[in-house]
């Protein structure tokens, strides 16, 4: 995740976490989904373009391969 965006946070197993919106979450952000039965995404964070959260990287038949969601 990058510095601009949201950290997904929890301090305890029983609370739930808050995660930040994403095209395409991160790993942490998985991890997060799949270790609490619950979670709160921040839809009222402010959107910033050109951030990790309209991004991501895949691995495609050429090799690595951007892709982004186009904002208006």
């Amino acid at each position: 995740m990058d510095s601009d965006a949201a950290q997904p946070t929890t301090a305890d197993p029983a609370m739930i976490p808050l995660l930040p919106s994403s095209y395409f979450g991160s790993v942490e952000l998985y991890r997060l989904l799949a270790r609490h039965e619950r979670a709160i995404i921040d839809i009222g964070e402010h959107y910033v373009r050109q951030s990790y959260r309209t991004r991501t990287r895949i691995v495609g038949p050429n090799g690595p391969q951007d892709l982004s969601v186009q904002i208006e």
